[in-house]
């Protein structure tokens, strides 16, 4: 069901919309992180999850984290403009809280998985999709492994699912390198985007 004021926001004087996203353990949550310091105007939308919360996370900042039965309700009553199941967790966005951040002129920051970019970019084309591609394969293994302490199998499931994740990249309206080591240079690009002063439509100079 969708929320029946889907991006109520999108008039006339409505906040920007930017989709940070990118296949997983590439960075998101760090460069957003840093992102929102270094942008003042730029909030990000909290999102709701029924996976557990991490060491040093904390309730309402990235994520609210909620019961799998909570989440259900919410789904069941309309409230997520968009929502996905990634290895078996439930991830939703208020339709709500980004109504309201967009009618105030607010512009908002959207940090999702490759499933939710493309839904959020099919219902509302002016959201600027942000792809974070990393050094390589290799290293994006690495950071997965370091972030997943699973079974092997399950590892493997991650990594190759990352790999299938890198060829949205073509849909997205800037790709942005993620070096490892040069968060700062990824944040600066990405903060041009922002601002509007990228020099191309499909990718940040690397």
């Amino acid at each position: 069901m969708k929320h029946k004021t889907f991006f109520k926001g999108a008039r006339a004087g409505a906040g920007k919309v930017f989709i940070l996203t990118g296949p997983s353990g590439v960075g998101k949550t760090t460069v957003a992180k840093r992102l929102l310091v270094a942008v003042k105007t730029l909030k990000r939308l909290v999102t709701y999850t029924t996976r557990p919360m991490r060491r040093g996370e904390k309730h309402g900042v990235a994520y609210f984290f909620i019961s799998p039965q909570e989440f259900q309700k919410k789904l069941a009553a309309g409230e997520f403009f968009e929502h996905a199941e990634v290895y078996g967790q439930w991830y939703g966005n208020s339709a709500a809280d980004i109504d309201a951040d967009r009618a105030r002129g607010q512009s908002v920051l959207l940090v999702l998985d490759i499933q939710g970019a493309q839904t959020v970019k099919k219902n509302l084309p002016s959201a600027q999709m942000i792809f974070l591609e990393p050094d390589n394969l290799a290293q994006l293994s690495k950071r997965i492994a370091s972030r997943h302490q699973q079974d092997p199998l399950d590892l493997e499931r991650r990594v190759a699912t990352a790999k299938e994740e890198m060829k949205m990249k073509t849909i997205a309206d800037f790709v942005v390198l993620n070096h490892q080591g040069k968060i700062g240079e990824t944040v600066a690009a990405v903060k041009k985007i922002i601002f509007g002063q990228a020099a191309t439509a499909k990718a940040v100079p690397r």
